[in-house]
């Protein structure tokens, strides 16, 4: 355990920008897709919430995913009930397809900061969906704060990606490797990676890894990570050149650098490798 908090046993998805459909699914047959605010709303790890717009609404709240997915564990918070998890290998809207109950107990409260600790262990695997039963009651509506998942990418799905590698061997990196634990104020240190690309095909052209954050901080979160790359200088991005199917990079220094005025809090930071196309 790197700090108070227990290691993540899995890999947050990055449910805002993957690709994954976030939909509302009323009970009267309404689906209405949720906007990138909603969506931004419930990733993050801030107060902010998505409520339905009119009062005393039932119903699901359902993700779609891009690919399928083995999920690992899940948080949720909000106010109202939580009746119930469940989970398609098939479905393609969060109606259509087979739908099989994840079985409780399940957590729901209303606290958004203890995603680190209130997680529920839920493995179910090549997910295509997932759906989330909320009471609401009249004259009030279901609200969600915040919605995470856990998991990876089901084995042969979306083969053509990048994926953070192991300093010094030739497997995936540890979920719980770039977890900087307890930081002090006016501290640094330094985490080694390297990036994978695992498509058996075409070449990740123009490779990048940078940092971004969903709920940042005073000072920016982001601007205390620097990464460089084959003993280049210390910058925000650093760009690893085109990966070959298949191809390893070089070793990655991530670098955090806490400053003496640091908010205090606990905060998520992304490291994200993406490439300009693929050939």
């Amino acid at each position: 355990m790197a700090g108070n908090y227990p290691d993540p046993g899995s890999w947050r998805m990055a449910l805002d920008r993957d690709g994954t459909a976030w939909l509302e699914i009323r009970d009267t047959g309404q689906v209405i897709d949720i906007n990138a605010t909603g969506v931004s709303n419930m990733s993050n790890e801030s107060g902010s919430n998505y409520a339905p717009a009119d009062l005393g609404v039932s119903g699901y709240l359902a993700l779609i995913f891009p690919e399928k997915r083995d999920v690992d564990a899940i948080f949720i918070a909000g106010q109202y009930g939580l009746a119930t998890i469940q989970y398609s290998l098939n479905s393609t809207n969060g109606v259509d397809g087979t739908w099989t109950v994840i079985p409780g107990p399940y957590t729901m409260g209303n606290d958004e900061t203890v995603w680190r600790t209130g997680t529920m262990a839920e493995t179910v695997l090549a997910v295509k969906a997932l759906r989330f039963y909320l009471n609401g009651s009249s004259p009030w509506q279901w609200n969600v704060k915040s919605l995470h998942v856990w998991g990876e990418i089901a084995p042969g799905e979306n083969p053509d990606r990048m994926v953070f590698w192991n300093a010094g061997s030739d497997t995936k990196m540890d979920p719980a490797t770039l977890d900087w634990g307890d930081v002090p104020r006016s501290s640094s240190a330094d985490k080694i990676v390297r990036v994978k690309n695992v498509s058996s095909t075409k070449t990740a052209v123009n490779a990048r890894v940078s940092f971004d954050i969903l709920t940042d901080g005073s000072p920016s979160v982001p601007a205390q990570h620097l990464v460089s790359y084959g003993g280049s200088a210390f910058l925000s991005q650093v760009n690893l050149g085109s990966l070959a199917p298949g191809a390893i990079s070089g070793p990655i220094t991530l670098r955090r650098v806490t400053p003496s005025n640091a908010q205090y809090g606990l905060f998520a930071p992304r490291v994200s490798a993406v490439a300009d196309s693929w050939t």
